[in-house]
């Protein structure tokens, strides 16, 4: 079965840092440990665009990126439906 894993930073407390290391970062990496196979989505407010390339790009990690309102069900499904990623299942992780 082909799962999609999102994860949906859907507050900037996800942004910040404990131990070093911004929430959603270490979301995304517990993640891809349990998960290896399966494709991770990031969908965050366009407002934190900027913040969350640099983040990605600090740590080194490439990730694929939705930018909408992850607050709202519609919204984020309309985004998740135009990136034409089939998929059975999504399992989503709120950051």
């Amino acid at each position: 079965m082909k799962l999609r894993v999102v994860i949906a930073i859907t507050s900037t407390t996800a942004l910040m840092e404990v131990n070093r290391t911004p929430g959603f970062i270490r979301a995304l990496n517990d993640i891809q440990i349990v998960l290896p196979e399966h494709p991770i989505t990031i969908a965050a407010d366009l407002a934190n665009e900027s913040a969350v390339r640099q983040l990605l790009k600090k740590n080194n990690i490439q990730s694929s990126l939705i930018f909408c309102n992850p607050n709202q069900p519609k919204p984020l499904a309309n985004a998740l439906a135009q990136t034409h990623e089939s998929c059975k299942a999504v399992l989503f992780h709120d950051a």
